[in-house]
């Protein structure tokens, strides 16, 4: 079985499970956009990201007690 073969039925399998009708005619597309999400992942978990990388995700509370 071919990889596209196998991740047309896994991107099925994941629809189906969570009861998401896949439409004929939609269903290349978001069989791509799902390819291209796991490529999006597996860059992100090799990469080693800190907390400095990501500034908008961190929280202090500077701003809030500013304003008292």
């Amino acid at each position: 079985m071919s990889q596209d073969a196998d991740t047309e039925m896994l991107v099925e399998a994941i629809a189906a499970r969570n009861g998401l009708p896949l439409p004929e005619d939609r269903k290349p597309a978001i069989i791509g956009g799902f390819v291209e999400l796991e490529a999006m992942c597996a860059r992100l978990r090799t990469t080693n990201l800190t907390a400095a990388d990501e500034p908008a995700n961190t929280y202090g509370f500077a701003p809030i007690t500013r304003i008292a």
